[in-house]
């Protein structure tokens, strides 16, 4: 019995399988969201400090399925690149996700640090919104050099961000909004 006068559902318990990852299980939960349709989206897996170091999932009460796990490439990485961090998501009412990813290994050339902004397409894939180093639209050729943790995503599927410029901008911040099919 519960004071609310709802019910209260489990919707996924420690120790089970983690969809995706070829018998991996749930460690905890946190960076939780739920959308309109009471989908939850939440990190599962090692969580330091604001990051999470295992993956997101998607679940209704009945199935659940990966959004995405350490390890992947963001598409369009140049060089030898796996994340090793997703921070806080932002998650809609289509069932999609947004949010930074830190990335091990190559740092573009002009990005301060190795970063990608990432959209869920469903089943573990992923789309790059936005990769530090990549030159930053309107603003006569300055660099995105450290992609912000904190991103907004809403019912359309647009992303936006904020970014650090390199040198030659008129600023040294942008903020991006993306089309909602894609970067």
């Amino acid at each position: 019995d519960n004071t609310c006068g709802g019910s209260l559902n489990a919707l996924a318990l420690s120790g089970g399988a983690a969809p995706g990852t070829a018998g991996g299980r749930y460690a905890d939960f946190d960076f939780l969201r739920i959308n309109g349709p009471g989908q939850v989206a939440f990190c599962s897996g090692a969580v330091l400090s604001s990051v999470c170091r295992g993956g997101y999932y998607v679940t209704d009460g009945v199935s659940a399925a990966p959004l995405a796990q350490v390890g992947l490439t963001p598409p369009g990485w140049v060089g030898a690149g796996t994340v090793n961090q997703l921070r806080p998501l932002a998650f809609n009412d289509a069932g999609q996700a947004a949010f930074n990813v830190a990335v091990f290994g190559d740092r573009p050339p002009g990005a301060d640090s190795g970063e990608a902004i990432l959209r869920s397409l469903g089943g573990g894939a992923v789309a790059s919104i936005a990769l530090a180093g990549q030159t930053a639209p309107d603003t006569g050729g300055a660099l995105m050099r450290n992609l912000q943790n904190v991103v907004a995503l809403n019912n359309a599927g647009q992303v936006a961000f904020g970014t650090l410029l390199s040198a030659g901008a008129s600023g040294d911040r942008a903020l991006f909004r993306s089309s909602a099919s894609g970067g």
